[in-house]
C-alpha cells in the first residue's frame, strides 16, 4: 500500500498565505476564539487561552510558545465524497491518509483546497482551524498519541491564539473517533505517544 502523508504545516504557496492573510484581516480575528470560549463555558470546560507571536505552521506555533510539538495539535483539513472532515495530531506529525480515511469511513480523501477550506470555516485563518468538527457539523478523528497526553494545546482559529486544555475533554468536544494515523515528520512509520503533559494553569 503506498503510503500517502501529509507534510507537517501544510505546504502554502505564497498567494495562499496572503489571500488568507487578507481574509482574517476583513473579518473580527476574535470571532472563533469567543465562539471556542462560549462553547468550553457551556460544558464546563477548564482551558487556558495561549497568546503568541503570529506563525504560520504547527510547529514554529509551538516553538513561539515554548509548547511541546508534540502536546500542540495541528489540524489536517481532508475531503471525501461526503464532505469536509477534520484530523488532529501532534505538530511534530504528518499523516498517513490512507489510515485517516479507514478512520473517517467515507471513501478515499485527499487535502481539502484553499478553496475548501476558507468556504467551509468561516471566521477562521488558513492553517488554523480548531479541530472540533461538531462545530461545523462534520466528523474528527485524532491520533491516538494526543489521548496519551494530559494536557494538548489547539489552534483557535487564527496564527497568534490557542487554547490549552485536557486531552480528555477534547476527545469529548470533538466527539473524536482515536485511532494511529500520525507519522514523525524523520521516521516513515507511525509514532510512539510522548509522556504525558504536565498539568495545565487552567481558567474557568
Amino acid at each position: 500500500m503506498v503510503r500517502r502523508s501529509c507534510p507537517a504545516g501544510s505546504e502554502m504557496s505564497l498567494f495562499s498565505v496572503a489571500w488568507a492573510r487578507l481574509r482574517g484581516l476583513q473579518a473580527n480575528q476574535h470571532v472563533m476564539l469567543t465562539r471556542l470560549e462560549e462553547l468550553l463555558g457551556v460544558r464546563g470546560i477548564r482551558y487556558e487561552v495561549i497568546r503568541h507571536p503570529e506563525a504560520f505552521t504547527a510547529q514554529e506555533e509551538a516553538a513561539r510558545a515554548h509548547v511541546s510539538g508534540w502536546t500542540w495539535v495541528k489540524t489536517v483539513v481532508v475531503k471525501d465524497p461526503v464532505g469536509l472532515a477534520l484530523a488532529a495530531l501532534p505538530a511534530s506529525c504528518m499523516a498517513d491518509l490512507d489510515r485517516v480515511k479507514g478512520l473517517i469511513g467515507r471513501g478515499e480523501v485527499r487535502l481539502a483546497s484553499v478553496e475548501e477550506m476558507l468556504a467551509g470555516f468561516p471566521g477562521c485563518e488558513l492553517g488554523a482551524v480548531p479541530p472540533i468538527g461538531p462545530i461545523w457539523g462534520i466528523p474528527t478523528v485524532m491520533d491516538e498519541s494526543l489521548v496519551e497526553q494530559r494536557d494538548i494545546v489547539l489552534p483557535a482559529g487564527d496564527h497568534r491564539t490557542a487554547i490549552r486544555l485536557r486531552a480528555s475533554d477534547y476527545a469529548s468536544l470533538a466527539q473524536a473517533r482515536a485511532g494511529h494515523f500520525a507519522v514523525h515528520e524523520s521516521q516513515e512509520f507511525p509514532v510512539h505517544p510522548g509522556p504525558r503533559s504536565g498539568a495545565a494553569r487552567t481558567s474557568p
